[in-house]
């Protein structure tokens, strides 16, 4: 069966890059009415530049239908103040929001709550993503990690957002 996003409604977008830029992944995910999520690719970028994920971002937010965009804060400070500047609803995750939403997601995938349609650049990074443990929470580590995941990092930020916005409403900072 086919686990694209079928009603193109409250959107969560997810974008995430790789540390040099060379790659760029946006994502997207949605809570069902059954409460279970779907997510899926909608852009992957080589050789990306902050202003063609600006771009694409805008495109995708004019449509209408996307309720949040969520990103790293370190990883694209100056695309976030962008965001922010033209009134965009944008999560920006730092560290520990990172790690609550790996934990989140990881939760969420366990008890089979996330339809996806088995987009292949996810199914190569996500066994990738490597655990670094701080104390008592961990998060999936960029250094550590055995190569890009960026597709893995805006699915996991895309769905943490998608289930918890409409219990905190959106933020707009």
């Amino acid at each position: 069966p086919s686990h694209d996003i079928t009603e193109q409604t409250d959107i969560v977008l997810g974008i995430d890059r790789t540390k040099n830029w060379e790659y760029a992944t946006i994502s997207a995910a949605k809570k069902l009415a059954d409460g279970s999520y779907q997510t899926e690719l909608v852009a992957g970028f080589a050789g990306v530049t902050e202003q063609q994920l600006y771009n694409k971002v805008r495109e995708l937010y004019a449509r209408g239908n996307v309720i949040a965009i969520t990103l790293d804060d370190r990883q694209m400070p100056n695309l976030a103040k962008r965001l922010k500047t033209d009134g965009l609803p944008l999560w920006q995750l730092w560290t520990k929001e990172i790690s609550s939403a790996c934990s989140t997601v990881y939760a969420m995938f366990t008890a089979g709550a996330v339809k996806h349609r088995g987009d292949p650049l996810l199914v190569v990074q996500s066994p990738k993503g490597i655990a670094k443990y701080t104390g008592e929470t961990w998060l999936i580590s960029r250094r550590d990690s055995l190569g890009d995941i960026d597709a893995l990092m805006a699915t996991v930020m895309a769905l943490y957002v998608a289930a918890t916005h409409q219990e905190h409403g959106i933020q707009v900072f």
